[in-house]
């Protein structure tokens, strides 16, 4: 099979900005809360609750620190995908519920 010269490689998945980019930004969030008060990519631990808009909910959160060093990175950029976006077309936004859920799940098949 050949490729044309002329071919372009695909379009990689936007990246974080930076250290401070702020991982709910894009959520709606709770009555009062300021964005600039929720977590930041950099930090090891994503409070969720600002963007938990259901008072009763248990409070979640993403504790990267459980997460082996060599993965660390990785997961970081896919979760903040995962609560910022963009999704692929036709897909729907995840709740944070299924999120956590899915941090968990991973967390734990990157420790073993």
């Amino acid at each position: 099979m050949t490729v044309a010269a002329h071919a372009s490689p695909p379009e990689a998945s936007p990246r974080p900005s930076g250290e401070q980019d702020y991982v709910l930004s894009g959520r709606p969030l709770r009555p009062g809360t300021s964005p600039g008060s929720t977590a930041r990519f950099g930090d090891d631990w994503w409070d969720l609750r600002p963007a938990q808009l259901q008072h009763q909910d248990k409070a979640l959160s993403l504790n990267f620190a459980n997460v082996p060093e060599r993965y660390r990175a990785d997961a970081k950029d896919l979760f903040r995908l995962l609560l910022t976006g963009p999704h692929p077309a036709g897909a729907a936004e995840m709740s944070i519920g299924t999120i956590r859920q899915k941090f968990s799940a991973l967390a734990s098949f990157w420790r073993w």
